[in-house]
């Protein structure tokens, strides 16, 4: 059945985009995400589909940027809140405990919390109340409308701030020491290897800096092994090695840990460079 409905779904797309080019235009551009929303997720799938099957990296991270850009993931957000905070909660909240832990005990402050995908904030928020030895929180997402909501819900705190804007980008143009990179619930799987070295390449130019992640990793995936990136599961996303990743990149893994949540392998990290 869910072979049948993955194929209609790609029908429906590809005949879209080939009948109604203006759609296109429109996802291309992010202009009016609530018109025919329901033809532009399915355009957007049918792309996912096809650069998967061809093994064509960047085709498929550009498919996943444009999903995340869309109504479609502001709904996700709305629909999923509770949800993801509770899971966090209950089975990776620690690390936040861990990442204090090791703040306090250095003598050179960090100065800054930066969120990639902070979505409706409500993260960034509870870092705010638990690291209170970070004096800055920044909130960053691809989806205007997310970020439209951390700013309503959250824009009254003084100590945070929302920015509709690409992680490597944003980190390139605001270069800051002691810099502190959280990706929770899977942000970086939406990223090819080549594209979270990148990342971590532009966090690591302005030391000290930490990463911690919280990132699905798909179930057959070999960490002993594996140290490429392989594409998984339902979403087309990739599943990484984060230890090699982190490393090869400069960074110390201070912290390693698989906690499963919701059915799924998450791999839990902090590491530091300088």
């Amino acid at each position: 059945m869910s072979r049948l409905k993955d194929s209609a779904k790609i029908l429906i797309g590809r005949t879209s985009e080939l009948f109604q080019p203006h759609l296109a235009r429109e996802i291309e551009k992010d202009q009016n995400p609530e018109h025919a929303a329901f033809l532009k997720r399915q355009i957007i799938f049918a792309r996912n589909r096809k650069a998967a099957r061809d093994r064509d990296i960047e085709e498929l991270e550009a498919a996943h940027l444009t999903y995340w850009k869309s109504a479609a993931a502001r709904k996700y957000h709305q629909s999923y809140r509770a949800e993801r905070n509770r899971a966090f909660l209950e089975r990776h909240g620690f690390i936040i405990d861990e990442l204090a832990a090791i703040l306090a005990g250095r003598e050179q402050p960090f100065s800054r919390l930066v969120e990639m995908g902070c979505g409706d904030g409500s993260l960034l928020h509870h870092c705010s109340d638990v690291l209170d030895m970070v004096p800055a929180f920044i909130g960053l997402d691809i989806n205007e409308t997310a970020i439209r909501s951390a700013k309503a819900e959250y824009g009254h705190e003084t100590a945070m701030e929302f920015h509709t804007a690409e992680v490597t980008d944003w980190l390139r143009e605001n270069p800051q020491r002691g810099t502190i990179l959280l990706s929770n619930n899977g942000v970086l799987e939406y990223f090819s290897r080549r594209r979270f070295d990148n990342l971590l390449e532009v966090l690591r130019t302005s030391p000290p800096a930490i990463v911690v992640l919280i990132e699905p990793i798909a179930p057959d995936f070999d960490l002993a092994t594996q140290k490429d990136s392989t594409i998984f599961g339902n979403e087309n996303s990739f599943s990484h090695n984060h230890r090699e990743r982190l490393q090869n990149a400069g960074f110390e893994v201070l912290l390693e840990e698989e906690r499963p949540a919701n059915n799924m392998r998450f791999m839990l990290m902090i590491g530091m460079a300088g």
